[in-house]
């Protein structure tokens, strides 16, 4: 091999060496830093109504998926208090930024929201099987799943 083919390796090799491992070994973090929004301003506020809204859309799913048989009763058990202590708190830190009474009891708060919101969603015509919770095309007659006839709401 020519000594010029080896010096161009060497450097080549060098280069990718350095490339690699100084963002490893440099202790500097090139991340930007995260900009939370200052607490009482309405971005925070906004960011807690969406947190609100995924716990509460969350806690409807596990109750959908529990009676589905797609959670087991044990699980079911020990995820929903964990969620509704998040949503609590959030509700209460929300309460905090509004300077809106809350009710005694949050629970209850939480529990009419998640009313509801189930009522809200009973209201709407179904896509899913009565029989067995499959998912339905809007021209389905019957359930592509289990055979079960579909009813639809007259248009």
């Amino acid at each position: 091999m020519e000594p010029l083919s080896l010096i161009a390796g060497a450097g080549l090799l060098l280069a990718l060496a350095y490339a690699v491992g100084y963002p490893l070994f440099s202790g500097r973090s090139h991340r930007p830093p995260t900009a939370f929004p200052a607490a009482g301003s309405a971005a925070a506020q906004a960011l807690l109504e969406e947190r609100k809204e995924q716990l509460f859309t969350a806690l409807r799913e596990l109750e959908f998926d529990c009676e589905l048989g797609k959670v087991a009763p044990q699980d079911f058990a020990e995820q929903r208090p964990r969620l509704e202590a998040e949503a609590l708190a959030v509700l209460r830190e929300l309460e905090g930024l509004t300077g809106a009474p809350g009710p005694a009891d949050p629970r209850q708060a939480l529990e009419a929201e998640v009313r509801a919101a189930r009522a809200s969603l009973a209201a709407l015509p179904s896509s899913r099987c009565p029989s067995c919770g499959a998912e339905q095309g809007a021209d389905n007659q019957f359930c592509p799943q289990c055979g079960a006839r579909l009813t639809r709401p007259h248009r």
